[in-house]
């Protein structure tokens, strides 16, 4: 993508919408042709809705991540948490991203119960 940034933010947003409806469908396309479970999250920086989207569903996605090797991808998970330069994110971003976080946190709890319950 060789785009220059849109600074007016009303055509900022018409953009994302219409680049999340685009990654949709690739995701789409990946789990049909591959046979793949996908999962894409997408936090915008201008308070925009973030794209939370899963095929079967991103709860089903997180919860085979979890299940393979546990350690594993958490490691993975912390190294790409590592690349996040949060010295230049405004403070409404990191609410944003704190808030994401802690319901992350909370529906990953309940998916290890989950799995947890279902091993026994």
């Amino acid at each position: 993508m060789n785009e220059d940034y849109v600074e007016n933010l009303r055509h900022r947003t018409s953009k994302y919408l219409a680049a999340m409806k685009a990654l949709e469908k690739k995701a789409d396309k990946i789990a049909e042709l591959c046979d793949a479970q996908v999962g894409v999250i997408c936090y915008p920086t201008d308070n925009l809705t973030p794209l939370f989207y899963g095929r079967p569903s991103l709860r089903k996605v997180v919860e085979k991540y979890l299940s393979d090797d546990l350690g594993d991808n958490l490691a993975s998970l912390n190294q790409l948490l590592d690349t996040i330069d949060l010295d230049n994110l405004s403070k409404n971003e990191l609410r944003g991203l704190r808030d994401s976080l802690r319901k992350l946190h909370e529906e990953l709890a309940q998916a290890k119960a989950k799995l947890a319950q279902n091993q026994d």
